[in-house]
């Protein structure tokens, strides 16, 4: 939810809303549900790929991936992070 109130400074200086700006200063409690891709699964068109660039089109659907099994690992805290978790599951 707290994507929907994120912001962006334009080339001016100015800032700009990424979404709706009506989101901005709306109660969390009233926001839409919101999602993030986690870049574990695309399914798309070859050619629709090639011919778009994205993976986004009119027709894209979701798969709801529980937290417990998405970790983006950017850097060298979430690989020290998700190694714990895999030496408390497999006591590594």
């Amino acid at each position: 939810m707290l994507n929907l109130k994120t912001l962006l400074i334009n080339d001016n200086g100015f800032m700009n809303s990424i979404s709706n700006p009506k989101f901005l200063f709306m109660r969390l409690q009233n926001l839409p549900e919101t999602y993030m891709a986690n870049g574990a699964i695309y399914i798309i068109n070859i050619k629709l790929f090639k011919d778009t660039g994205c993976f986004m089109t009119d027709k894209t659907t979701n798969y709801v991936m529980p937290e417990n099994m998405s970790r983006d690992i950017d850097g060298h805290a979430d690989l020290k992070y998700c190694g714990e978790i895999l030496n408390k599951k497999y006591h590594i």
